[in-house]
């Protein structure tokens, strides 16, 4: 097979993917929507974006508490305070979510150390509880440990017109995993798109455990405009797309939710 009917090949594969996972049957002919915004590449080149650097981390990642411990309190989070999150905080828990220490160079699905997954996978934030940063949507790029303001919408005001469940617009913000789906396919064909999946799952339970050791509660979130999401981020919805969403925010004092509402929504989601 030549390179382009392989490329012919992939495209068809990425929209096949997501007419299934977008569309009921009775739509699956209709041709797939087209945003009107740039490519990917344009949209997060850091010379025409703003770039806002996260406080330097230490040398050693230690976040106060060992893996047994933190799978043992792991609880999903639903209840959040109102408190600012400290911009150190967020970067460290982003750059534990971004795995950049534990798998530097090498797949631990694939074992093909030439083609790691993690690269084609890629962290958003809609962020409007962080000290000193404006709200809005933010690309976190892990090799400069910064983030990129990529739109100054939602705001907390407005974010629960895109998110189905209001509690998590009460935090700090809400973490958007997005794959590169065309790359991923062309690299490894169907299964990229398992390898995909599997290691966005182990990054969901990272967030879920360093959020734990780091006093930050986390929930898995499935309820998204995904339109909405993609014109936050600038993603074309097609070759490059939110796998699936992470609430979080800073775990709020027994004054401010009261003790028996936080335990049963930590006990209700564990």
């Amino acid at each position: 097979m030549n390179r382009e009917a392989h490329s012919l090949l992939v495209q068809r594969l990425v929209e096949t993917f997501h007419h299934n996972t977008l569309y009921t049957p009775a739509t699956l002919r209709e041709p797939l929507p087209k945003p009107d915004v740039p490519q990917p590449g344009e949209l997060h080149d850091p010379a025409a974006l703003p770039f806002i650097a996260l406080p330097r981390l230490p040398e050693r990642q230690d976040l106060g508490m060992s893996v047994q411990d933190a799978i043992v309190k792991r609880r999903s989070v639903r209840a959040y305070s109102s408190r600012p999150m400290p911009q150190d905080l967020l970067g460290r828990f982003l750059a534990v979510c971004a795995q950049v220490e534990l798998f530097p160079d090498h797949d631990v699905f694939c074992g093909e150390e030439h083609r790691p997954i993690l690269q084609w996978l890629h962290f958003y934030a809609f962020l409007w509880g962080v000290e000193g940063l404006q709200q809005g949507t933010y690309r976190y790029d892990p090799r400069r440990h910064g983030l990129i303001l990529l739109d100054s919408e939602p705001t907390r005001d407005s974010a629960h017109r895109s998110i189905f469940q209001k509690e998590f617009c009460t935090g700090t913000g809400i973490l958007l995993l997005a794959g590169d789906l065309t790359s991923v396919l062309m690299a490894y064909g169907q299964r990229g798109y398992r390898y995909l999946l599997m290691q966005a799952g182990l990054i969901g339970e990272t967030a879920y455990l360093a959020g734990t050791a780091l006093g930050i509660g986390v929930c898995a979130n499935g309820g998204l405009r995904e339109l909405t999401a993609q014109r936050h981020a600038r993603l074309d919805g097609l070759h490059r797309d939110v796998i699936w969403t992470l609430a979080f925010g800073l775990i709020p004092d027994r004054d401010e939710t009261g003790p028996a509402d936080h335990i049963v929504r930590e006990e209700q989601y564990a």
